[in-house]
């Protein structure tokens, strides 16, 4: 082989050579490119499922100061919880329950309207003067109707120091939304913000709410979605 064919061949070897090391480094440049890709997917989803998850937590955070207005313990929801596990690949069916669908104040308030209705109006409560009888735990067990008298005005001013604040309001204050389950206390609103928001503190939550670092009060649930929602 002559000295001008090994210089050719070496020459080839060589462009081979760096040919070959450019395909490479493309190759290994596009396989990182593509593992950032799915690190940034990654974490997105990993965000998302962490958000989704905060959102669940604040939802049963919420139903469950609900149920305990309405006078369900934390232990019947337990034991209702492990009675009705689900499994994978299982359908839930919840059937309709009178109990959860009508609070025994609702049924029993239905209740003394329809039995009013045959007798004279002016033995029969007026709606707003029904008042809710409590045991000790919270249960609602009945409800007294005072009649209507002549000697009562029809209409009531609020007191002036009873007035309510915007964002909340007294245990007091709030009894007629505390019975129905429409307020949350302003502790549990502003654990259920910062859980969900992951970095806000919760006296700073509390002052979102309304609520004074001192005392203790509740807070509308729509404020703490309109908070949620922010």
């Amino acid at each position: 082989m002559t000295e001008s064919n090994r210089t050719a061949k070496a020459a080839r070897v060589r462009d081979n050579q760096r040919r070959s090391r450019a395909r490479r480094k493309e190759y290994i440049q596009d396989l990182e490119q593509r593992l950032r890709a799915f690190e940034k997917l990654g974490v997105e989803a990993t965000l998302e499922v962490q958000a989704a998850g905060r959102k669940v937590a604040a939802e049963n955070a919420l139903l469950r100061s609900l149920l305990r207005i309405r006078g369900v313990t934390d232990f019947e929801v337990e034991h209702y919880l492990r009675a009705h596990r689900i499994t994978p690949g299982s359908e839930i069916s919840v059937a309709a329950s009178p109990s959860l669908s009508q609070s025994p104040s609702d049924t029993i308030a239905r209740q003394s309207t329809e039995a009013c209705r045959s007798r004279s109006a002016d033995i029969c409560p007026r709606p707003g003067e029904l008042h809710l009888v409590k045991e000790g735990n919270g249960r609602q067990l009945a409800l007294q109707a005072q009649p209507a008298s002549q000697d009562h005005p029809r209409h009531m001013s609020e007191p002036a120091g009873l007035a309510r604040r915007e964002g909340c309001c007294t245990e007091q204050q709030c009894l007629g939304e505390l019975d129905t389950g429409q307020v949350t206390s302003c502790e549990t609103a502003a654990r259920i913000i910062t859980m969900m928001r992951g970095h806000l503190d919760p006296q700073d939550a509390r002052v979102e709410l309304g609520c004074s670092t001192e005392t203790s009060c509740m807070v509308k649930n729509m404020t703490i979605f309109d908070l949620l929602d922010r």
